[in-house]
């Protein structure tokens, strides 16, 4: 797969961004969630290195800020601000 080029893993995300997280709620630290990293991951680096980044996300996922500069969403949410790279 080459980057911009849709695949089954992002039908697979697709999934469950928009019935499972629909159903159980967001849990993600970060922004963009980390389903939405690994998306976006995917489409601009290629199916492996953004199964790569998308699992290197995963492995940060959890409630200490570290390092990460701080971004309050309108809903009041203050979450983790951690883009995809170039």
């Amino acid at each position: 797969m080459t980057p911009g080029e849709d695949c089954g893993a992002i039908a697979l995300i697709e999934f469950h961004q928009k019935v499972l997280s629909e159903a159980d709620g967001p849990r993600s630290h970060f922004y963009p969630s980390s389903s939405e990293y690994a998306r976006q991951a995917i489409k601009e680096h290629g199916i492996f290195m953004g199964i790569i980044l998308g699992c290197d996300r995963l492995m940060r996922e959890n409630g200490d800020t570290g390092i990460y500069p701080l971004v309050e969403l309108k809903s009041g949410v203050v979450l983790k601000k951690d883009p995809i790279p170039k």
